[in-house]
C-alpha cells in the first residue's frame, strides 16, 4: 500500500475543518472542458466586508505530451504562472513538476521557479521540493507505513544563508474508517493532533483536532481543541458543523441545484458573544460544465 505524500496524511481531517466554509466571501467558479481536453477553470472571490475582488482563470491540458500536464494560471493581480508536471514517463512511481511564475506589470511581485519530485511506491512516499530563486531554499519530507503505521519526518535548508530552516516529525495510523495523526511544525513549536472517523461511510464523518503552540516566546501562544462533523442528507445535500475551544462556530449547506450546479452556504458565529460583528456569512456557487 502506498501512504499519502507527507502534507496530505492530516488532510481529511483538515478537509472537514477547512473546506466548504466561504466565510466572509462571495465565491463563483465556472468549470468547462474543451473538445481537446483542456480543461478551464475561472474562480472568482468578492470580500463582503471590504469588496474587494480576485479572480483567476486556468487552463489545464493533458494531451498535447505523454504522461505531461500542462497547466497556464492568470490571476487580477497580474502574475502568470505556468506549470509542468510529468508521472510515470521516467520510472513508475516518478512525479515530477516545475512552476514558474511572473508579474506582468512593473513593479509588481518577482518571479518564481519552483520544482517537485515525488516518488512513491509500496511503504514509501517521498517528497523533494526547491525553491529555486529563494535562496534557494531545498525542502524534503517522507512518510514510511507499515500495516497502517505511519511515521515521517521534514527537513528545510537555505542554501543562502547555510541555515537549517526547520524539522519537523509526523506519527500516526490509518485504517480504511479512520485515521489518527500527530504532527509538528515551525520546528516542534507547534503540534497538531487529530482523528478523522468514517462513521457511517458515505453518510457521517467526525473529525477532532487539538493545536497546541509550545513556543515560550511567542506573545499568541495557544492551546485550541476543534470538533467538526459532515452528514450527507441525500446524494444531492450535505450539512457540516465545527465548533472550537475559542468559542467560534460554523456551518455549511451544500445543494446540487442541478446536475453542474451547486450551491454553498456558510455561516460563522462566536458562541461567547453572539452580537458581536464578526460572526458572518458567506456563500459559494460552482458551474461544471
Amino acid at each position: 500500500m502506498i501512504p499519502p505524500k507527507y502534507a496530505d496524511v492530516m488532510k481529511p481531517a483538515n478537509d472537514l475543518f477547512g473546506k466548504d466554509f466561504p466565510i466572509g466571501v462571495n465565491k463563483l467558479e465556472v468549470k468547462s472542458k474543451a473538445a481537446n481536453g483542456t480543461n478551464f477553470t475561472v474562480n472568482g472571490t468578492r470580500n463582503i466586508s471590504s469588496g474587494g475582488i480576485t479572480a483567476e482563470l486556468t487552463a489545464k491540458t493533458s494531451n498535447l505530451l505523454k504522461n505531461t500536464t500542462i497547466t497556464e494560471k492568470l490571476n487580477t493581480s497580474n502574475v502568470f504562472t505556468l506549470e509542468l508536471e510529468s508521472e510515470n514517463s521516467f520510472a513508475k512511481g516518478l512525479k515530477v513538476d516545475a512552476a514558474g511564475s511572473v508579474s506582468l506589470v512593473a513593479g509588481g511581485k518577482g518571479p518564481s521557479l519552483k520544482s517537485n519530485v515525488f516518488f512513491k511506491q509500496d511503504n514509501i512516499h517521498f517528497h523533494l521540493n526547491s525553491d529555486l530563486l529563494n535562496g534557494p531554499v531545498v525542502s524534503s519530507n517522507a512518510i514510511l507505513s507499515q500495516n497502517g503505521v505511519l511515521a515521517g519526518a521534514e527537513i528545510s535548508y537555505d542554501f543562502a544563508k547555510a541555515q537549517l530552516k526547520s524539522t519537523n516529525l509526523l506519527v500516526g495510523y490509518a485504517a480504511s474508517d479512520y485515521n489518527a495523526v500527530v504532527q509538528t511544525s515551525n520546528s516542534f513549536n507547534l503540534v497538531t493532533a487529530a482523528v478523522f472517523q468514517r462513521i457511517q461511510p458515505g453518510v457521517l464523518e467526525t473529525a477532532s483536532r487539538a493545536t497546541v503552540n509550545l513556543d515560550q516566546k511567542a506573545q499568541n501562544s495557544f492551546a485550541k481543541m476543534e470538533v467538526g462533523a459532515k452528514y450527507n442528507l441525500d446524494k444531492t445535500s450535505f450539512i457540516k458543523a465545527k465548533v472550537a475551544s475559542d468559542g467560534n462556530m460554523g456551518l455549511a449547506y451544500s445543494q446540487l441545484l442541478r446536475p453542474g450546479v451547486t450551491a454553498l452556504f456558510a455561516a460563522s458565529a462566536n458562541l461567547n458573544n453572539l452580537t458581536e460583528s464578526k460572526n458572518t456569512i458567506g456563500f459559494s456557487l460552482t458551474f461544471s460544465a
